[in-house]
């Protein structure tokens, strides 16, 4: 994609954020869960003011990728801890969604890059993040950004659980 330009978020983006966020995921994960579940996922994370609220916490900020004046994607950082023992402070990538048109066409790419960066602006050495076992395209995407799976973990979903990968990368 042409253009792409990416910037911290401030709390006029949530209504953005809102929307991008139950679309990409919903695009993603549509097909492979119930409608219930989904919909009780997308009503308990991705609301208004849940996003409102995160975005004031303290440790937790959001990069948003524009192409020109479009919202194509964005990265939801959080300082915290590691669930395995590496010897280090770690940041949590809990979410990266773009928009299913604008994957394989770099943005993804360029927003981790972006997120790369942060990180090691605060002077954190680890990043870290879940992905649904069943995500290839996901998991390839990781891998090839230097994450390596560390271990499984058990993540909720509506009503379901699921099992993801705990992925991690060394800065």
């Amino acid at each position: 994609m042409e253009n792409l330009t990416v910037r911290a978020a401030t709390v006029n983006d949530v209504p953005a954020i809102a929307e991008i966020s139950r679309s990409t995921f919903y695009d993603t994960y549509h097909s492979s869960n119930t409608a219930r579940n989904m919909q009780l996922f997308l009503d308990a994370h991705f609301s208004e003011r849940e996003i409102g609220d995160e975005l004031v916490q303290p440790g937790i900020f959001y990069l948003l990728i524009f192409s020109g004046t479009r919202l194509e994607g964005y990265a939801k950082l959080q300082e915290g801890i590691l669930p395995v023992s590496t010897g280090g402070d770690a940041i949590e990538i809990s979410r990266l969604y773009c928009r299913t048109s604008s994957i394989g066409k770099g943005t993804g790419s360029v927003l981790m890059d972006h997120c790369v960066a942060a990180v090691r602006e605060k002077e954190i050495s680890i990043m870290w993040l879940n992905v649904w076992d069943r995500n290839n395209r996901a998991i390839r995407f990781y891998e090839k950004k230097g994450f390596i799976k560390m271990g499984d973990t058990p993540f909720l979903f509506g009503e379901e659980w699921q099992n993801d990968w705990l992925m991690v990368k060394q800065l």
